[in-house]
């Protein structure tokens, strides 16, 4: 099933699209095929949270896992200060930034949440225009910001990548402290990574999706049972006492 949708996703992205949108010759320049073997070692981040309101307070309560040659968890509990999917992110960035791994993936973008970080960020539905915009040639950056106002960036890429082998990717733009480009996965990824990191290394682990980011997402699901019972148990706990007046 999941092999089925992966190829209905591929149709669309790569031959619907295609049939609609004529791409300049100057914007399939940006395309880089992938050279590098082998494979690579890697941790892969996920988390699942909820809000819950106990007493007077907002709560978050997360489950952040991490796989790779073992699994890492962390569970989270705090009251909400602010934004709690900011809170959420936060807590999943540090968790995978104190992981003693080379490569280390965490589902979703790293901006604008964080401009450095030593870890890479996998999106499959980026929602910001992150890429256009920052291609270093002015003929190539205007022709692509006006294509994927009409598309979208994940689309018009998945558009330039079609004819590519799997792992190949777009010149990476410069995002400040980070890199950031599309890769042609089993569909095609928007990648955010550290400056360190060689995009031509990087492109033989986006070959397949990364299996491992599947898994830390399944195990990061917080289920409806499991916040049932940690809902009881802070209510329990943080229940006022009873005065004396009460108990008459």
């Amino acid at each position: 099933m999941r092999q089925l949708l992966a190829e209905i996703l591929r149709y669309v992205e790569l031959e619907h699209v295609q049939g609609v949108v004529e791409v300049p010759q100057q914007l399939k320049e940006l395309v880089v095929p992938c050279n590098s073997g082998g494979s690579l070692d890697y941790y892969a981040v996920d988390s699942g949270y909820v809000v819950r309101r106990i007493g007077a307070a907002d709560v978050l309560i997360q489950t952040v896992v991490a796989v790779g040659r073992d699994v890492k968890r962390r569970f989270v509990m705090q009251r909400v200060i602010e934004d709690p999917h900011r809170e959420a992110r936060r807590n999943e960035l540090l968790f995978a930034e104190s992981i003693n791994a080379d490569i280390v993936l965490v589902d979703g973008p790293l901006t604008p949440y964080v401009n450095t970080a030593k870890v890479i960020g996998v999106s499959k539905d980026p929602r910001l225009a992150r890429y256009g915009p920052r291609i270093p040639e002015r003929d190539k950056r205007e022709a692509f910001v006006k294509l994927a106002k009409a598309l979208s960036e994940r689309e018009l890429a998945a558009l330039l990548l079609s004819a590519s082998a799997p792992g190949s990717y777009l010149i990476p733009a410069d995002l400040g402290g980070l890199y950031g480009t599309f890769f042609k996965s089993d569909w095609v990824v928007y990648v955010e990574y550290p400056k360190h990191i060689d995009a031509g290394r990087l492109c033989a682990l986006f070959r397949r999706y990364p299996v491992r980011l599947r898994l830390a997402h399944y195990l990061a699901k917080v289920n409806r049972e499991y916040l049932k019972t940690v809902g009881a148990i802070l209510s329990g706990v943080l229940r006022p006492s009873p005065r004396p007046r009460d108990l008459l």
